[in-house]
């Protein structure tokens, strides 16, 4: 990923990457929907509260990570966009994962 033309490019920042991808899978893909959905259903929900936010640890390691070493050397790296987009469904999917967990206790 370190790909420079005649010196005036940045290198992509592949955690930000990491974590972008990390967050598709995970997040976006159903991957943790249909496991944690499961769990709710078989009345689990410490599971599927614990498989939720080990989902959510596991992108904002390479989040946090990123956006150190972003703001850190802002001149040195390139791929802002991954960790804003990241970030993003990061947020959407903790507000949707929590407002899920609380509904299907109350009921």
């Amino acid at each position: 990923m370190n790909i420079v033309t005649n010196g005036a490019s940045k290198p992509l920042d592949g955690i930000a990457v990491c974590a972008f991808a990390l967050a598709f899978f995970l997040m976006i893909m159903p991957v943790e929907a249909d496991i944690a959905v499961s769990l709710m259903l078989s009345d689990h929900y410490v599971h599927a509260f614990a498989f939720a936010s080990a989902c959510f640890v596991a992108v904002l390691v390479p989040v946090f990570a990123s956006w150190r070493r972003q703001y850190a050397q802002s001149d040195r790296w390139r791929g802002r966009g991954y960790l804003i987009a990241a970030t993003a469904i990061l947020v959407v999917n903790a507000l949707v994962t929590a407002t899920t967990i609380v509904h299907n206790i109350r009921k």
